[in-house]
């Protein structure tokens, strides 16, 4: 409760990456394994979804919500200037997002609208100054509650990714990406959970990788 009435809320994710890449079946760097950039979060409802005691929890009925939030991304994973397979990436960036959601019975929709912003990476490829401009996203999730303590989501991701300068000199242009998958989270305990995500690429410009993502997350809540 940030005093108003509303949701507020602080998170920290720190993740632990396995990374493999090939280019046409080479494999320039191998396996990388170990941790990520730390994702930073701040978000605070703007209408809906009102802050609850667990006994107010427990009689609630789920709402349509208005939440905003800001990510900063921490240049705090493994990075090695000579590689070319990196598990962090050597520069901050910024994220000020929407998100709007819908209940209809047992399910939700939600629609999340961003933008991404990167400081520059001048140890990138030995010394070289690597710049982005910013990028812009949307999400489209449709959700189920299948318990109060369980659901899952299909999900929906496009992307406006900003081009890139290596030097001052463009590496790549501004590219779409298109990606789908599915989610879901379960709270085993009261404070405690675990959430998971696959998404998968099925359309993009021809600069952009094919990346398939699996994430595991655990969760607790601090009252």
């Amino acid at each position: 409760d940030m005093g108003n009435g509303r949701i507020g809320s602080l998170q920290i994710l720190q993740p632990f990456t396995r990374a493999d890449a090939s280019f046409h079946g080479w494999a320039p760097d191998g396996r990388r394994n170990g941790n990520g950039d730390t994702d930073i979060g701040l978000a605070a409802n703007l209408f809906g979804g009102p802050a609850l005691t667990r006994e107010q929890f427990a009689r609630w009925t789920p709402e349509t919500f208005l939440t905003a939030a800001l990510w900063a991304t921490a240049p705090t994973g493994r990075y090695d200037a000579d590689s070319s397979l990196n598990l962090g990436e050597n520069r901050w960036s910024f994220k000020p997002m929407l998100a709007f959601g819908h209940p209809f019975g047992q399910n939700w929709i939600e629609i999340n609208a961003w933008a991404r912003f990167y400081t520059d990476n001048d140890r990138y490829a030995g010394h070289h100054t690597l710049k982005e401009a910013p990028g812009l996203g949307v999400e489209a999730h449709l959700s189920r509650n299948v318990t109060r303590s369980f659901w899952l989501s299909a999900d929906l991701f496009y992307t406006r990714t900003g081009k890139t300068k290596i030097d001052g000199i463009t590496a790549s242009p501004e590219g779409d990406v298109w990606q789908a998958g599915i989610g879901g989270q379960w709270m085993f305990a009261a404070q405690d959970g675990i959430s998971f995500s696959y998404t998968d690429t099925f359309s993009k410009s021809a600069s952009e990788p094919d990346t398939r993502t699996v994430m595991v997350n655990y969760l607790h809540v601090f009252y």
